[in-house]
């Protein structure tokens, strides 16, 4: 964007002032922090608001340590998310406690390492 500034007099012309600074850049990092049961009753509410989330970040990082109950429907609602993410530009990344039910249940799956 460009800002004419007052002339200093009459007879020199306007200066530009170029207001994009290449020295500056602003980024969002957000974290998404699940408690409790991640299962199908909460799976679409999940989904929906990482979707908010990713809207509005750069980066955001999964914090599922505290999760006691994790199943097919928490996979489902991780994947999506990751999907979204990537569709968006948005970096992810996946915290969860090892031991841990998400763990368990990732690596059932065979999709530990992916997250």
């Amino acid at each position: 964007m460009l800002v004419s500034t007052p002339a200093a007099d009459e007879q020199e012309p306007a200066r530009c002032l170029e207001l994009d600074d290449p020295l500056l850049t602003i980024t969002i990092d957000a974290v998404v922090t699940l408690r409790g049961e991640l299962d199908c009753s909460v799976e679409d509410d999940v989904t929906r608001r990482f979707a908010v989330a990713a809207e509005s970040a750069d980066n955001i990082e999964i914090d599922a340590r505290e999760v006691t109950f994790f199943d097919a429907a928490g996979v489902r609602a991780f994947l999506l998310s990751k999907q979204h993410a990537r569709d968006h530009g948005v970096g992810v990344t996946f915290r969860f406690a090892r031991p841990g039910p998400v763990d368990r249940v990732l690596d059932l799956v065979g999709l530990v390492h992916q997250f």
